[in-house]
């Protein structure tokens, strides 16, 4: 998408001595049981709120679990890495100016690429970000994080494989903090001492030296690679070659291009790359009912042709920022729950991984598998553990997304938990993502409290209703040492719910911490898989454990606001250009250019223009969603159709 750059229910656990009271009845509630759901802003290819407002009359509608269904059009942070370890010469004296990173790793047979632990430079990773994990934004004190030598928006040129091998980068290395990567001795040496870096799995990126001509869908960029490059210590390049500069950088178009999505200047909406033509031009066609490049055939939006998308549309311009989204959407870092493991390493079978539902698709080929022990916490999802041997990655996916087979060299061990009911991590999570522990929304609340839950509220016969507002924080799927998700789960009085159900797959987790309980609910991405090419066919958000009753009144009903910010404190800290795509919490994915009225979404039958949607107890709530989305966009509050009052 382009860079221009929840739920109800859940309340009567949240409640804090610092409760706001508010007089109010506390009888039996007549309100209906309906939700208002939109966003703000409502704006195609960019970053985009969530908002679900709901009432329920009593603790039965509201229910145990809920599930929030998002637009049809929402994409949320997608996208993984894969660590790798790397030096960078520093015979000029200094970590700067360099084009080439080296691998540390040695290869073990029978592979030609990897390591026990890390898998080594591959020519798949031709046009993927390379970065630090650190970001290399400078802080209020003008200094940059330790080691962050590599420039944001940094992709691959070309690889070499092997023991010893390399990438080239699109960027010359910058400067780190206090000379770092630094040599082991001396501020001069052949290569540095080592440091690992991220790579994504897609090709999301951005160049600026995009030229487009008047009414032609072709767009040209600039670029041939560095030369005269060595992995021979001082590894580096001779020549920078061509666009391979922060201030000059092209695009280096390839085949595995067709059928993303591209954008820049005044190019259409929905502009999907239909054929490459050389590494420096491509042309685009606009045209949501049918696959272009390859791709999948979008699946959202009303499927309306794009309307003359580039006579009269663009015009000519030279110095353009441009933009390569990967579609299809790819999977992400994420969190697999009641996982089948079997086999062995080196085995017949070797070790797989086998979901009830499509989970795997190409984009998880390399990444690594980390097993889930967190037995110090009781009750937790993850206890008994998962073992995995360290550096054990997947070499292979199944047709239909449903396996996933392990590269047979990998692993610093045999350690595989085979059985059912297995708990485990694919991937690390990428720069584009939100930080661990970032507020990105909040739940505002209504309810009527039992002072056998929150001592300080007054009696139920009082009639008084408490409201209050709390955030919403980001967790990552990651190690289950505590910088991973919130496993723990206790009930009364501890009242710790947030790892008391996690089913399925998830690639985050969204936590609501207070003084008297913590719940969490887990955002997930549905897939098709063919031919191991993933569809995106929705995001949702899943509070699998809402003990709400224990904390409302009796007979009594509740009010919540859920709200999804579009952009994290992470994402408004990231530089131009990094690490890939899906550079949002939320996101919209773009429309058809000039499609006469835009798309609608709005109902909750499944269809191409489905609008949010809230799953909780009985009987179901009256759902408002309607959402007009356009292209090009217009300057607006939210969704104009939307209905804001209950």
């Amino acid at each position: 998408m382009r860079r221009r750059r929840y739920f109800v229910g859940l309340a009567a656990l949240l409640v804090a001595a610092s409760t706001l009271m508010i007089a109010g009845p506390a009888g039996a509630s007549s309100t209906a049981d309906t939700c208002n759901n939109t966003m703000n802003p409502a704006n195609n290819g960019n970053s985009s709120g969530l908002i679900i407002a709901c009432q329920f009359s009593s603790a039965t509608t509201a229910g145990t679990s809920l599930t929030i269904e998002d637009y049809k059009d929402a994409v949320w942070h997608a996208g993984a890495v894969r660590s790798v370890n790397v030096t960078v010469s520093r015979a000029n004296g200094s970590e700067a100016g360099h084009y080439v990173v080296k691998w540390t790793g040695t290869v073990v047979a029978p592979s030609t690429t990897g390591s026990a632990t890390e898998l080594g430079p591959v020519p798949g990773d031709v046009n993927h970000s390379i970065e630090n994990l650190q970001s290399t934004v400078y802080t209020i004190n003008q200094t940059s994080p330790l080691g962050a030598f590599i420039d944001a928006g940094t992709t691959i040129r070309s690889v070499v494989s092997g023991t010893g091998g390399y990438w080239v980068l699109s960027k010359p290395t910058v400067a780190g903090r206090n000379g770092n990567p630094a040599c082991s001795t001396g501020t001069t040496c052949d290569k540095s001492v080592a440091i690992s870096l991220v790579i994504s799995n897609n090709v999301g990126r951005e160049g600026n030296n995009g030229v487009t001509t008047a009414n032609s869908a072709t767009v040209t960029s600039a670029q041939s690679n560095p030369t005269g490059c060595t992995g021979v210590d001082p590894a580096d390049c001779s020549g920078a070659g061509t666009g391979n500069t922060s201030a000059d950088q092209g695009m280096q178009f390839t085949a595995a291009d067709a059928g993303n999505l591209f954008s820049g200047g005044d190019l259409p909406d929905g502009a999907q790359i239909s054929t490459v033509n050389t590494a420096n031009s491509v042309t685009l066609d606009c045209n949501p009912t049918v696959s272009v490049g390859g791709a999948p055939v979008w699946n959202w939006g009303d499927g309306g042709a794009c309307v003359s998308p580039f006579v009269g549309t663009v015009s000519s311009a030279t110095a353009q920022i441009i933009t390569i989204t990967p579609y299809p959407i790819p999977t992400s870092v994420r969190f697999l729950s009641g996982a089948t493991l079997s086999g062995t390493k080196g085995g017949v079978p070797e070790r797989t991984i086998t979901m009830t539902q499509p989970t795997f698709s190409k984009f998880d080929v390399g990444l690594v598998l980390r097993g889930c022990d967190t037995t110090f916490a009781a009750g937790s999802v993850c206890n008994p553990a998962t073992a995995i041997a360290a550096g054990t990655r997947i070499a292979s996916v199944g047709n239909g997304g449903t396996t996933a087979v392990m590269d047979p060299v990998s692993g610093s061990g045999a350690t595989w938990t085979a059985g059912a009911g297995q708990h485990l991590t694919v991937g690390f999570f990428s720069k584009t993502a939100s930080a661990t522990g970032d507020v990105i929304g909040s739940l505002a609340i209504g309810l009527t409290v039992d002072p056998n839950i929150s001592p300080t509220s007054p009696p139920c016969a009082a009639n008084k209703v408490s409201g209050f507002q709390l955030p919403v924080k980001w967790r990552n799927p990651g190690a289950s040492n505590g910088t991973g998700y919130d496993f723990g789960f206790a009930g009364p009085p501890i009242n710790q719910y947030a790892g008391a159900s996690i089913s399925g797959t998830s690639t985050a987790q969204l936590t609501v911490i207070t003084s008297v309980t913590t719940f969490a609910g887990f955002l997930k991405q549905d897939l098709t898989v063919a031919l191991q090419v993933p569809t995106t066919t929705r995001w949702r958000i899943a509070f699998e454990s809402l003990p709400i009753g224990i904390g409302l009144c009796t007979g009594t009903g509740i009010a919540e606001t859920l709200e999804i910010k579009g952009l994290s404190n992470k994402h408004a800290l990231n530089p131009s250009g990094t690490g890939g795509a899906f550079g949002a919490t939320r996101a919209l994915l773009p429309e058809g250019q000039n499609q006469v009225g835009g798309s609608t979404y709005t109902g909750t039958a499944v269809s191409n223009t489905v609008g949010a949607n809230v799953i909780g107890g009985t009987p179901a709530p009256t759902i408002s969603n309607a959402c007009t989305v356009t292209s090009p966009n217009i300057i607006g509050i939210g969704c104009q159709n939307a209905n804001h009052t209950m």
